[in-house]
Order: C-alpha cells, then structure tokens, then sequence
C-alpha cells in the first residue's frame, strides 16, 4: 500500500511539473479542465494499479519456485524420516512405508493412505503429514525425488536382522566347539582302550606310556 501511495504521488508531481513549464491561461495553451485531469489521475492509477499486480504475481511465483524436489539415492537396509509437509516421489528401487503413528502417508497421486507396511508404488507423489517418525524403510538401493526435510537412519528391521544373524554365528561357534570337544573325547577314549588293550596282554603297564 505505502508502494502504491509512494508511485501516485510521484506520478502526480510529474503532471504538475509538465505543466508548471507552460503558462497559464494564454490563447495558445489554454488551462485544462478538472474533468480532463481528473481523467488522467483515473488512467495513472489504474496503469499503477496494473504495475502493482504484476510485481505481486512475480514475487509469489519466486518463492514457490525457491523450494524444489532433489534427486537422492539410499541404499538397501536404510530408512528415511520426514518432516511435516515434505512431499516425496520413488523414482526406482523398492520400499516399503515405516508409519508407527498407524495414521498412514497419504498417497496425492491417487487419493489412498498407506499404512505401515506397505509397498511404495514407484512415481506416485506422497506427503508427510506429522513429524512423527513415518518414513520409509529401502528394501532395494532407491532413487527419490524430495521437496522438504528428512533424516536418515539405520531401520529397526535391519538391526533386528543382524542380531538374528549374531545369534546364529554364536549357535554355530557352540555346535563347533561341543562337535570338537565330542571329537577330543572319542580319541581319548579310544586311546584308553588301547591301553588297557595292551595292559591286558602284557599284564604289566611299567613297559607302556599312558
């Protein structure tokens, strides 16, 4: 408003001043009329008016163009956490929705909400309503295309997995050590029986290592 203000009086100054390098009154350039000036303040402001609008439109268009969707790639096994309002698009690759909130990501492509656990359909526009830890979780390496915030993190599926696999490494190592140590007690065993063996035809030990 000050803007437009600012414009009108600078236009009006300029009138006054292009006529202020006339006389007034003579035959040759005789004074206007009110209605003619007024005429030219109505088609000076509307031209400002219209000036106005434009620099508006202009400026609303830059600050929606100041944030864009970029291209990133994750690898298989991490997960990705979204701020409220960040918008995403899987490009390739295959995830799934992480949602503990159990009220879903909206799907703005085609209207549906998908709930934890679900597959992520490839080039669908989703949004993060919350910023409640509803992400994705990478089955494959992905491309995606995000407008917004997000935190990557190790996912709680792929830890949980190493920990299975750590467990059954440790179940392997004690198969291994009792099949040794079975092993160690047959040969013994089977080293006393030749003992006694021996023991038995010579009926004296003093001639024999135990």
């Amino acid at each position: 408003m000050k803007k437009r203000l600012l414009v009108l009086s600078t236009a009006v100054l300029l009138l006054f001043g292009a006529f202020s390098l006339h006389s007034f009154g003579d035959d040759a350039d005789p004074l206007i009329s009110k209605s003619y000036f007024d005429k030219k303040i109505t088609e000076l402001e509307k031209q400002i008016a219209d000036l106005i609008k434009q620099q508006e439109s202009s400026q609303k268009t830059a600050s929606s163009s100041d944030t864009s969707f970029i291209p990133l790639n994750f690898a298989a096994g991490e997960s990705i956490i979204f701020a409220e309002g960040t918008e995403f698009i899987l490009r390739s690759g295959e995830a799934k929705i992480l949602d503990p909130s159990t009220n879903g990501l909206p799907d703005i492509t085609d209207g549906s909400n998908l709930v934890d656990g679900s597959v992520l359909p490839v080039n669908h526009l989703l949004l993060c309503p919350r910023s409640d830890n509803r992400g994705i979780y990478c089955q494959t390496e992905i491309w995606i295309m995000i407008k917004g915030s997000y935190a990557k993190q190790v996912a709680e599926a792929d830890a949980a997995d190493k920990k299975d696999e750590s467990s059954v490494n440790s179940a392997e190592s004690e198969n291994v050590e009792e099949t040794e140590n079975k092993a160690e007690d047959n040969v013994d065993a089977q080293e006393t029986g030749e003992t006694k063996s021996e023991q038995s035809e010579d009926g004296n030990i003093d001639n024999h290592e135990l």
